[in-house]
């Protein structure tokens, strides 16, 4: 890692606390090579049942546990450590998916999101939907992209402005940057210019 290479660096500015955001997902290695003879305070914050570290090869990942962080070998071993309990990002319909994986009792809404306001135009909080039209492959990025679902984005991001809504309230997250891009030219195809697209990782 960066870290290891300017070790020396590191050393020469006298650290004393070293915070690390998304813990669960940097290898444990590259948390060690952070550590210097100044260093008293390490603050992981992450989340140990989500993402794991990715180490590119497939023998020290499995036989050595190198997808196993610091942060989630820390809690394996019954260190202690806080939990945030309540969200207050979504609806409730959203969050019981999350519930799934924390349980009802560690993952709780917060009274900020019991009462947002639904979506102009669209009956229900939340679609699901089902179709058969098979995804292919971008080239040239290796990624996946469904032109199918990339359209039906586009069309309903053009109702979306019809309701009112701004360009700029509305969002499209998705898995691949091949769908980003293919998300975007049918957005400019049909004259929907400043809609953020991006992928998940980004």
């Amino acid at each position: 890692s960066i870290c290891s290479k300017y070790s020396t660096i590191l050393e020469q500015n006298n650290f004393e606390t070293i915070i690390i955001e998304e813990a669960a997902e940097v290898l444990e290695s590259h948390v060690l090579s952070l550590l210097t003879k100044n260093t008293k305070q390490i603050i992981l914050i992450g989340d140990h049942k989500q993402l794991k570290p990715k180490s590119y090869n497939f023998e020290l990942e499995t036989k050595y546990n190198f997808n196993v962080s610091l942060f989630e070998r820390l809690i394996n071993n019954k260190i202690p450590y806080a939990t945030l309990k309540y969200q207050r990002r979504m609806k409730p319909k959203f969050a019981d998916f999350v519930r799934i994986i924390y349980g009802v009792s560690l993952y709780i809404d917060h009274e900020d999101v019991k009462n947002k306001e639904y979506v102009k135009g669209i009956e229900e909080e939340m679609y699901i939907i089902t179709h058969n039209h098979l995804e292919s492959e971008n080239e040239g990025l290796k990624s996946k992209q469904n032109d199918y679902e990339a359209k039906y984005l586009a069309k309903l991001c053009q109702y979306l402005i019809k309701q009112g809504y701004k360009d700029d309230q509305v969002t499209i997250l998705t898995f691949y940057i091949g769908q980003v891009l293919l998300i975007k030219k049918y957005l400019n195809k049909f004259n929907v210019k400043n809609i953020r697209v991006c992928s998940v990782e980004s």
